[in-house]
């Protein structure tokens, strides 16, 4: 059994160290050390000074010396604990690297006892046997110890290199760490940026392997969400003047990225670009820094005259957590009555005594006690494991390089931060803190912490920060935005730009949504976007405006039709035993009159607003009211032509032209249009119609279309016309006292014409409007036609006319000839009707046959 070792052992030698020749010597600072024994040691590397050459001459390191106390105290508490490693004592040995990469490598070799021996075979350091190393404080010193210890086979863990490098375990098979590794840095940089929606940005980055492998992390993840790196941009540790002028000339160049992401291993070269931004662009309208943990702090900001310009930017930083007791521990070990053993304790008390700061002790890292921690946990279980418990089995070669490293990367223990353990690559969780520089009251700048980024948390959750109230670049209170894309207004999609990631916005049609802001598509027909343009709603038909001035004059001149309608009825059924009203056929002339009033009627049905019903009674009244027009109209003329034909003949009245055959000869025809309506609403009904004059205006108007029975009424009315204007041809020659067959020509013939023009126009028209107004002033025309040409001349006659000469009779060819001796055709006997002179008026338009076609003058009087 072992036995603890007493305070006394603890002792410190300066002593120089045979290294392989080829490395050449130490500097006086490297060879110093820090030791106790104990049966098993680890050891520790620290960069106590810090070189800006080869040789440790630039200054104490006061973080690396209180790391070092700290790695002691963590050993101490495990060598005072029963619970763990029982019977055992740990020791250590510290060593000063100063930083560089050229040391480290030696100074870990020394650690190991590795001297330059004939054989080349290690040997073991005389007070205690070697159970791994802790460090460095830097990635390229970890790198170089982690070359070293993997040849030798040497556990170390490193406590804080970041470098995405040390992850791969293939090549570092002996390597673990317990400060999270650079790609999860770049993960909460990632997070910031999908936190602000931040997609355009720049990336700058040291020109080391912390900086390109923490870089390509960052464009992986970049790539992954949709980020844009506007440009990637190396810096080298002395970069010249020109190096750093092309960076901002950069910056300058893609101003939209005013987010710009720092991830340097140290300030180097870095820190001139903020202050050349600002030199060459003093009205710059600001940036927002966003920087890894190795990059500068809110001082530096400070220090470099360029906070204002990086007010709200994000800095992350190692999330560190006190060690319970650390602070009264080295309190007491170093600040007591008796000189503490560290010898770079002693050389900070020193320099803290003459600038009286030594009361002010800085935290130390956890990620050190960890690392102690995580050594004692695995050899505690080789020792339960591997040996049973037994001491003497573990200090008889039972510890070697792979078994301790087997069980480092599966132990589990509560560390400093909670429950701890190495992932297959040998790294931890990542937290890191988020601090912000912000401006106090005192005009000060100072860095503000807003929160902590935990890997440990969901995709979503792993970003914990308070940004309420955050000031931004020159105080400003906006969220900046850093963007290469223009605010696209509603109906415009957006479109790149030949500059990398960049968007414009490009006009969609009238007529087309926006969907994904990517794409237009075009609405179905009859619909139109909304005012954001984000989907189709049907369309609101408009019909005729009732304010039109075409409407209006349709509508005068209809109602002005109904009125002289109903005049000429009124004076029809007024003058009804005239003997002008009775030689021309009243009954058949009531019916034509209705047939007017009808089409005038029929404007105002067109001019409804389109329906299955108002369709179909607009159809059948304008079809009803051609034939009820020229249906009497057809009988009139026939008979004229029929009794003259016949009166060359014989003298014996041609069948049908009596009231009643006349009246039954119509109510057919007539008949005949109404079964043709009443199968067209079955077979093809007139029914409304929606129409877009242009997919691109949203305008719609809705219409009665008409249908195949619409066409076939017209075609049996215009049969009808065409049957009024032959037997209105035929009967052009006769008498001039019955020329009533003239005017009844002069409306056929119109109408024929009439038509003839309409129903192109209609078809061609575009509006609605056209349309309608078109169909109307068909119907309106062709019935003041009618109107015009028989009805009004006769009932000015039977008003105003003082003398009229009317023929009353007929003679067949076998009669009395009359005193023109015409023997070849019907003679009229005129009778003059007197008013206020025996003068006969010559008026023009004489009755054609008196109703009941009596030859007796005295039958028709």
């Amino acid at each position: 059994m072992i036995s603890w070792l007493s305070p006394s052992v603890f002792f410190l030698f300066i002593s120089s160290v045979n290294i392989v020749p080829n490395l050449g010597s130490l500097p006086p600072e490297a060879e110093v050390s820090y030791s106790k024994s104990g049966d098993f040691i680890i050891g520790g590397l620290f960069s106590m000074h810090f070189s800006i050459s080869d040789l440790c001459d630039y200054g104490l390191l006061k973080d690396a010396v209180h790391r070092s106390e700290l790695m002691i105290f963590a050993i101490e508490q495990i060598n005072n604990r029963t619970d763990i490693l029982p019977n055992v004592t740990l020791g250590f040995a510290i060593r000063d690297y100063c930083g560089l990469e050229s040391i480290v490598a030696s100074v870990a070799l020394s650690l190991a006892g590795i001297i330059g021996t004939d054989d080349g075979i290690p040997e073991t350091p005389q007070h205690g046997q070697l159970l791994g190393i802790i460090g460095t404080g830097g990635s390229a010193t970890s790198v170089a110890t982690a070359l070293v210890t993997t040849v030798y086979k040497i556990p170390t863990i490193g406590y804080s290199g970041s470098t995405i490098e040390l992850s791969d375990h293939d090549r570092f098979p002996y390597f673990l760490r317990t400060s999270p590794p650079a790609n999860l840095q770049a993960r909460a940089i990632v997070d910031i940026l999908i936190r602000f929606d931040w997609v355009y940005v720049g990336l700058i980055y040291s020109l080391d392997s912390y900086g390109i492998h923490g870089a390509q992390e960052i464009q992986n993840l970049a790539e992954e969400n949709e980020i844009c790196l506007a440009y990637a941009e190396t810096i080298r540790e002395s970069a010249t003047e020109n190096e750093v002028q092309e960076i901002v000339d950069k910056i300058l160049r893609f101003k939209r990225a005013s987010v710009i992401v720092f991830f340097c291993s140290s300030i180097g070269g870095a820190r001139g670009i903020l202050p050349a931004l600002i030199r060459t662009a003093p009205s710059h309208p600001g940036i927002t820094i966003i920087s890894s943990d190795s990059f500068a702090s809110s001082a530096s900001l400070v220090e470099w005259g360029v906070a204002h310009l990086a007010e709200g930017s994000f800095l992350i930083k190692n999330y560190y957590k006190d060690v319970p007791g650390f602070q009264d521990y080295y309190r007491l070990a170093n600040f007591g009555d008796t000189d503490p053993l560290n010898p770079w304790v002693n050389a900070v008390l020193s320099t803290c005594r003459q600038d009286n700061t030594c009361s002010k002790v800085t935290w130390g890292s956890h990620h050190v006690a960890d690392a102690v921690y995580a050594f004692a946990t695995a050899l505690d279980e080789i020792l339960q494991e591997d040996c049973e418990g037994d001491v003497d089995c573990l200090l008889n070669g039972t510890v070697t390089g792979e078994n301790v490293i087997s069980h480092l990367r599966d132990i589990k223990f509560e560390g400093v931060d909670g429950l701890f353990e190495f992932d297959a690559n040998g790294d931890p969780v990542g937290k890191y803190r988020v601090m912000s520089t912000q401006q106090a009251m005192d005009s000060s700048y100072n860095g503000v912490e807003l929160g902590v980024w935990d890997s440990r948390g969901t995709v979503g959750d792993r970003l914990d920060i308070q940004v309420d109230g955050l000031r931004w670049s020159y105080g400003a209170e906006k969220l900046p935005r850093s963007i290469c894309r223009d605010e696209c207004r509603p109906g415009y999609k957006i479109v790149p730009l030949e500059e990398k990631c960049c968007y414009g916005c490009q006009r969609c049609p009238q007529n087309a949504i926006v969907t994904n802001s990517t794409e237009c598509v075009e609405c179905d027909e009859f619909h139109w976007p909304t005012l954001n343009f984000t989907r189709c709603t049907m369309m609101i038909p408009s019909y005729i405006d009732l304010q039109n001035g075409i409407t209006i004059i349709v509508l005068v001149l209809s109602s002005f039709g109904i009125i002289l309608s109903s005049i000429a009825a009124s004076g029809i059924l007024y003058y009804r035993q005239h003997p002008l009203i009775k030689a021309t056929s009243r009954e058949l002339s009531c019916v034509n009159i209705m047939g007017l009033f009808v089409a005038f009627l029929s404007v105002f049905l067109i001019l409804s607003y389109p329906s299955s019903v108002s369709c179909f009674i607009s159809d059948a009244s304008i079809a009803l009211s051609l034939t009820l027009t020229y249906a009497p109209t057809f009988l009139k003329v026939n008979r004229i032509y029929r009794i003259f034909t016949s009166a060359k003949k014989s003298n014996r009245r041609p069948k049908y032209v009596g009231q009643r055959a006349q009246l039954s000869i119509v109510s057919i025809l007539t008949l005949v249009q109404l079964l043709i309506s009443i199968v067209s609403v079955i077979v093809a009904p007139t029914l409304p119609k929606l129409y877009q004059p242009s997919k691109f205006d949203n305008y719609l108007e809705i219409f009665c279309n008409f249908g195949n029975g619409f066409i076939a009424s017209c075609v049996y009315n215009l049969l009808l016309i065409l049957a009024c204007c032959f037997y209105a041809f035929k009967t052009r020659k006769v008498p001039s006292n019955y020329n009533e067959s003239k005017f009844i020509a002069v409306s056929v013939y119109s109408t024929l014409i009439l038509c003839l023009a309409a129903v192109p126009v209609y078809t061609t028209a575009v509006a609605v409007i056209q349309k309608v107004a078109t169909l109307c002033m068909a119907l309106i025309l062709n019935a003041y036609l009618t109107l015009v040409c028989v009805y009004l001349p006769k009932l000015y006659a039977v008003r105003f006319v003082d003398d009229l000469e009317i023929s009353t009779g007929w003679r067949g060819a076998t009669g009395a000839t009359a005193a023109t001796g015409d023997a070849a055709g019907p003679r009229a006997v005129s009778i003059t009707q007197p008013r206020h002179s025996s003068r006969v008026h010559p008026f023009p338009l004489a009755a054609s046959f008196p109703d009941t076609m009596e030859s007796e003058v005295s039958g028709n009087l």
